[in-house]
């Protein structure tokens, strides 16, 4: 319970919630580019990492996903409402694209991202599947898109930008073709010098 309360109200990610004012028709204009553990999409990768760090997350692992370096973060707290969250880290300069944050589904959480990210009934996906849960988008000025997942089983809190996914995605597509390139003229050259050599 307290590690729940601490990751709620904690400075980081849903600071404020008290006083978050309620959600108007102005609202896409009036609220800030969003942040989660002070995390933006196009941090890089130091500031990211000792922000999770202080939230209480360990590194774990490393994956690569649609050119980007996926970094999988654990919570040391065993009762933490989020005990996983994930970066995308794409580009040459390894910047975030993606930030995940995985739990299971809680009343709490749901009713706290809604408060803090202002998700009404504009920003509401899908059919309803009880008052206290379900699926909400919100996309900002700057192209970054927020999701909260909340179904009975899991939850997930998701910031992006689509635009970055989209770029790292067509360099490793760049990449694959040019690898694939140069294999097939290696290999057109390897069979034109053993066709001479006979």
């Amino acid at each position: 319970m307290r590690a729940l309360r601490l990751l709620l109200c904690g400075p980081f990610l849903l600071a404020g919630l008290a006083t978050a004012p309620a959600a108007t028709a102005a609202d896409d204009e009036a609220l800030p580019t969003p942040a989660v553990f002070g995390i933006r999409p196009g941090d890089g990768s130091t500031a990211t990492r000792g922000r999770l760090r202080a939230a209480g997350y360990v590194s774990r692992a490393m994956t690569n996903s649609g050119g980007c370096v996926v970094e999988h973060f654990e919570h040391t707290a065993e009762d933490a409402p989020m005990p996983r969250a994930d970066i995308w880290l794409c580009g040459p300069e390894r910047r975030v694209a993606r930030l995940d944050i995985e739990g299971q589904a809680g009343e709490r959480f749901y009713k706290a991202v809604k408060e803090r990210f202002r998700l009404g009934v504009r920003q509401r996906e899908g059919d309803p599947v009880g008052p206290r849960y379900g699926n909400y988008a919100r996309d900002f000025a700057d192209g970054l898109r927020l999701t909260m997942t909340n179904t009975r089983g899991t939850a997930r809190l998701r910031l992006e930008d689509p635009q970055a996914l989209r770029r790292a995605d067509a360099l490793r597509q760049n990449d694959v073709r040019r690898l694939e390139e140069t294999a097939a003229a290696r290999e057109r050259a390897r069979q034109e010098q053993q066709d001479n050599h006979f």
